[in-house]
C-alpha cells in the first residue's frame, strides 16, 4: 500500500513516464544551445507520420534526414524528406519508407487511424513536430475535433509588438513558433483550469522570457514533447521526471529566452510553493564538491549552492515560491529559486535583498538606481537567484506592482546600461494594454554575472518588465 506522499509520486512518475515514452523519437534531436544561441535541427521521426530532418537555427547546411513514422495500425506513414537549411541549404537524402507499427492496437484495444500524432495532433505527411520550423504547421486535433483556437493568444498579440520579432525571417521567431504550438490549445483546456501566460521584457526591448503554465494534467505532455522536440537531453529528462515525482506540482510549465541578437535557451518551472530543502534537489552541486574543481569555491566565485543555504538559514527562509532549470544541451545548467521576502517593512524586505547581493558576492547595485528602488512601497518583495555547479549566474530583485510613474524611471535608469539600439519607449504601455492592466506584475532589478551572457544575453545590471495574464 502507498501512502498518500508515495502515491501522489507514482501518479506524477506513472503520467511523466507514459508521456516520455509516446514522445521518445517525436521530433528532431536540435539542441538548443544557449552558448551560440542557436537550434541545430536533427532526426525527425513522428510516430503516424514521416518526419523531416532538421533545419539549423543557424542558417547553413541541414542535420540528418527524417524517416517515415510507425502508424498506430501498424501500417507506415508516408516518408520523410531531407530538411532544408534556414539559409537555403540544399536537403540531404531522402527519408526512408514508414516503419511498420509496433502493434496496431490502443490500451482498450482499439486500433487507431494511422497517421495520428502524439498528443492529439495529426501532422501533415512528411512533417515532424521538431525536425521541421519552416512550411506548413500541423492543425492541432482533440478527441476528433479540431483546434483552431490557439491558447496564449495574449502572447501572439504581445509578440506583434516587438520590433525584431516582426521579421519572418528572423531565427528566434521560428524558435518561438515551435515553443508557441507546444501550448495546449483552448479547447484542451477545461474551464476550470485556466493557464497563465507571462512576458519579461528588458527595458531596451532586447531581450525576451516567455512562460506558459497550467495544470500539470493539461501542460505535461505538450511540454515534454517540446523538450524532445528541440532536443533536450534525455538524463535531463529523466531529472524532470524525478524532480517532479519528488513535489507532484499542482501547476507546471515551460520557458524560453531570446535575444535580438540570437540568444535562445529553454527550460521547465513549477509556480509552487515548496519546501526550500527540496527546491534545492533541482540545483546542481557546486562543482569542486562534485568532481574537485576549485574554482567555484575560490575567493573570487563563492560556491552557490552552499552559499545560498547558508544565507537562507541565517534568515529564516524555508519556503520556495518557484523554481525552474533549462534543458540546454551541454552544462553548466542553470537553476532558479525565487522566494519571497516577508518582513515587516518594505525597507526591511530590501535592506534583505541587498544582504544577499553582498552575501552571493555581486557588485553594489549604483546609489543612483537604489535611490529609485527605495520609494517602491507595496510589500512582497521577491528575490530571485539563479544558479548553476560553476557559480551564480543571476540575482533579480522583483518588485510587485510597481507604480507605473516610479517604473519607468527605473526603465529609463536601465536603458543607460544598454549597449545596444533600444525599443520604442511606448512598448512597455502597448503591453500594458495588451495584457489588460494598469501596470506589470514586477519590475525587476538584476545583475548577470559576466560570462554566463554566451555573447548573446546583456550581462551585468540591468532592468526587466513582468508582464502576466491568462
Amino acid at each position: 500500500m502507498y501512502s498518500d506522499t508515495q502515491q501522489e509520486q507514482q501518479d506524477w512518475m506513472n503520467k511523466l513516464t507514459m508521456t516520455v515514452d509516446r514522445v521518445k523519437g517525436v521530433g528532431g534531436t536540435g539542441n538548443v544551445n544557449r552558448q551560440q544561441g542557436s537550434l541545430s535541427g536533427g532526426t525527425g521521426q513522428l510516430s503516424g507520420s514521416g518526419g523531416q530532418g532538421g533545419q539549423g537555427m543557424s542558417g547553413g547546411q541541414p542535420i540528418g534526414s527524417g524517416q517515415g513514422g510507425q502508424g498506430m495500425s501498424g501500417q507506415p506513414v508516408g516518408s520523410g524528406q531531407g530538411g532544408q537549411g534556414m539559409s537555403g541549404g540544399q536537403p540531404i537524402g531522402n527519408g526512408q519508407p514508414g516503419n511498420q507499427g509496433m502493434s496496431g492496437q490502443t490500451q482498450t484495444g482499439q486500433t487507431q487511424t494511422g497517421g495520428q500524432g502524439m498528443s492529439g495532433q495529426t501532422q501533415t505527411g512528411g512533417q515532424g513536430l521538431g525536425g521541421q520550423m519552416g512550411g506548413p504547421k500541423p492543425t492541432g486535433q482533440i478527441g476528433g475535433n479540431t483546434g483552431q483556437v490557439t491558447g496564449g493568444a495574449i502572447l501572439s498579440r504581445a509578440k506583434e509588438n516587438i520590433p525584431f520579432m516582426i521579421d519572418e525571417s528572423n531565427k528566434v521567431l521560428e524558435f518561438w513558433n515551435i515553443w508557441f504550438e507546444s501550448i495546449p490549445k483552448q479547447n484542451e483546456i477545461p474551464n476550470n483550469s485556466l493557464p497563465n501566460y507571462q512576458l519579461i521584457l528588458s527595458c531596451d526591448g532586447n531581450e525576451l522570457s516567455w512562460r506558459a503554465s497550467g495544470s500539470q494534467n493539461v501542460f505535461i505532455q505538450k511540454m515534454v514533447d517540446f523538450f524532445w522536440n528541440v532536443g533536450a537531453p534525455e538524463s535531463e529528462i529523466d531529472r524532470l521526471n524525478d524532480f517532479g515525482a519528488l513535489v507532484n506540482p499542482v501547476s507546471i510549465g515551460s520557458w524560453i529566452n531570446m535575444s535580438k541578437i540570437g540568444g535562445m535557451d529553454g527550460g521547465w518551472f513549477f509556480p509552487v510553493p515548496l519546501s526550500l530543502k527540496i527546491a534545492l534537489e533541482a540545483c546542481d552541486p557546486d562543482s569542486n564538491e562534485r568532481d574537485g574543481n576549485v574554482s567555484a569555491g575560490s575567493d573570487e566565485t563563492p560556491k552557490a549552492v552552499k552559499t545560498f543555504i547558508q544565507w537562507t538559514e541565517s534568515n529564516k527562509i524555508d519556503e520556495c515560491i518557484y523554481v525552474g532549470r533549462d534543458m540546454g544541451a551541454a552544462p553548466p545548467r542553470q537553476t532558479e529559486l525565487r522566494v519571497r521576502l516577508t518582513q515587516q517593512s518594505v525597507a526591511e524586505q530590501l535592506n534583505i535583498a541587498l544582504s544577499a547581493v553582498k552575501a552571493f558576492r555581486f557588485p553594489d547595485i549604483p546609489n543612483n538606481i537604489l535611490q529609485i528602488l527605495r520609494q517602491f512601497t507595496n510589500p512582497g518583495l521577491v528575490l530571485s537567484v539563479i544558479t548553476s555547479s560553476e557559480g551564480f549566474v543571476k540575482i533579480g530583485i522583483l518588485f510587485p506592482n510597481p507604480n507605473w510613474n516610479l517604473a519607468m524611471q527605473l526603465i529609463e535608469e536601465g536603458r543607460k546600461f544598454s549597449d545596444t539600439s533600444p525599443a520604442p519607449i511606448d512598448i512597455f504601455g502597448k503591453l500594458n494594454n495588451i495584457f489588460r492592466n494598469s501596470g506589470p506584475e514586477f519590475i525587476e532589478f538584476q545583475y548577470l554575472n559576466p560570462g554566463f551572457g554566451y555573447n548573446v544575453y546583456k550581462e551585468e545590471f540591468n532592468v526587466f518588465v513582468h508582464y502576466t495574464g491568462q
